[in-house]
């Protein structure tokens, strides 16, 4: 009687150990991830227009990391510095400006592009393009065209892909022949 005892103690420790064994282990505890909003981004209304009376709604429109605690962000009120985890207001732009975004490749490689909104009737719009040089953000409306002319390209550029040569391409859109109807524009900025 006391193998039969000793037989099953051995068998219900062996099934014991084998489930414990199955079982799933409990992962160690993470910390939850979780989204903090950041005063220095949080936006207000601005005016456009020559009298200021058209209200729009700011935003922030693109933001480019040049590492975990330091980069860029664009918005309708001018451009946002990240340093060491903490935002600050590094440029504005008018009412009628429009930053839609941004694009790092490097330390000396930086291109925001948008809009200029022109200030009396039809307020048309012309393409922005900003470049990092010397600390500052500089930028033109003016391009210079396949057959050679230059001046203000009509449009609006909505993205741009900055490039480690000091080379960038923007996309847009621009004013067609048929009214609502833009077509595409591409852009290519060389050194």
């Amino acid at each position: 009687m006391h193998t039969i005892r000793s037989s099953l103690r051995c068998t219900w420790l062996l099934a014991l150990l084998l489930v414990l064994m199955a079982a799933p282990w409990p992962a160690a505890a993470q910390p939850a991830q979780r989204w903090l909003a950041d005063p220095a981004l949080l936006m207000s209304a601005r005016t456009i227009g020559p009298n200021g009376g058209r209200m729009l709604l700011d935003t922030i429109t693109d933001i480019a990391l040049e590492d975990g605690a330091n980069g860029w962000a664009t918005a309708g009120s001018g451009v946002y510095r990240l340093e060491n985890g903490a935002w600050r207001h590094f440029s504005g732009s008018s009412s009628t400006t429009f930053l839609n975004a941004i694009s790092l490749a490097g330390a000396d490689v930086k291109y925001i592009v948008g809009s200029e909104t022109e200030r009396i009737p039809p307020y048309t719009s012309d393409v922005l393009m900003m470049r990092y040089q010397n600390g500052e953000w500089g930028g033109t409306s003016w391009v210079v065209r396949a057959d050679g002319s230059s001046g203000l390209q009509p449009g609006v550029l909505n993205d741009v892909v900055a490039q480690p040569d000091s080379t960038a391409w923007a996309v847009g859109t621009q004013p067609s022949d048929m009214q609502d109807w833009p077509r595409p524009l591409v852009l290519h900025d060389t050194p």
